[in-house]
């Protein structure tokens, strides 16, 4: 049986419905029987070139896309900075894997949780009704355990501090382990991902790593503690409510392991992300890219000696 994607009558309908998009579905087309990298790629590269300056010729162009099948072939992508207007500041991420379903995911110890695709009345994707911010939010509120292949080695918290241009410099179907200083810890924002919940239970922790006690904001990496996790762990008898963390590990050192996600909505807050700071918003952070959620916490070692430091 042919592939649905090798059907003469997709690409003759792509080129006649939004003219140049077809060179650009083509492109697809002519990748999608090689590794999964090259399609990965060429799924970013359609939808990068299918969006533009223009708003509604943007949604257009992606519900063109969706209607034939191409867009959903390349997962959730976040979209919510180009569709909001600020598509020359941040480039579209390129595709990421939907959130584990509960069969796959694991807690720390091993065991399966039930019940968390819906968490307190609130799904996966939250209360938002923007396709964009519904995907994001189903990325931040992903609750499997990273395995050890998912670990990007070259995202520590050195590098993720690194300054620089850096929206496409990691993946957020990656995980990362960043061990540093919690000079900030505190409950986080009413959020669309979390349906805009008031109780505190049911909305994220902030947790803030640098290298140094005293780092200024713009030299932090923000991680969450989210609430799914925290239900997870509270299963075991492990408290990861704002107040414990804060007693446990404030102005200490520690090691957090979790999902990469770069937050394009707040990417104006980075200092990594300049082109989308109007000049009125404050720095509160080194980069767009979080640890969310965090999947482990732990007590860090005392940092290593710098060299020629005789360690005393």
């Amino acid at each position: 049986m042919e592939h649905w994607y090798k059907n003469p009558l997709v690409i003759a309908t792509a080129g006649a419905a939004v003219g140049l998009l077809g060179n650009i579905v083509v492109a697809y087309l002519n990748a999608a029987t090689s590794a999964e990298a090259d399609q990965r790629k060429a799924c970013y590269d359609m939808v990068h070139q299918a969006i533009g300056e223009d708003e509604d010729k943007s949604r257009t162009n992606l519900r063109f896309l969706q209607e034939v099948g191409l867009l959903s072939r390349c997962g959730e992508l976040h979209l919510e900075s180009t569709l909001s207007g600020s598509s020359s500041a941040i480039p579209v991420q390129p595709p990421v894997p939907a959130a584990a379903p509960a069969s796959q995911a694991t807690t720390p110890s091993g065991a399966q949780p039930d019940g968390m695709t819906v968490f307190h009345g609130c799904g996966m994707e939250g209360d938002s009704t923007l396709a964009s911010v519904r995907a994001f939010n189903a990325l931040k509120n992903r609750y499997a355990t990273p395995v050890p292949a998912s670990f990007d080695a070259n995202a520590t918290l050195a590098a993720l501090l690194q300054p620089g241009p850096d929206a496409t410099r990691w993946d957020s179907d990656h995980a990362a382990t960043l061990e540093g200083w919690a000079v900030k810890i505190a409950e986080g924002a009413v959020d669309s991902a979390d349906c805009h919940a008031l109780d505190s239970a049911y909305r994220p922790t902030e947790i803030y790593l640098a290298q140094t006690p005293s780092a200024d904001d713009p030299e932090r990496v923000l991680a969450l503690v989210t609430p799914r996790l925290r239900a997870i762990m509270a299963a075991s008898k492990v408290d990861w409510s704002t107040s414990a963390l804060t007693k446990a590990f404030l102005n200490k050192r520690v090691r957090l392991d979790g999902w990469l996600l770069f937050d394009a909505p707040h990417a104006a807050t980075g200092r990594n992300t300049p082109s989308s700071n109007d000049h009125r918003t404050a720095l509160t952070r080194a980069t767009a890219w979080e640890l969310a959620p965090v999947t482990s916490i732990e007590a860090a070692p005392p940092a290593s000696p710098s060299p020629g430091s005789d360690g005393g």
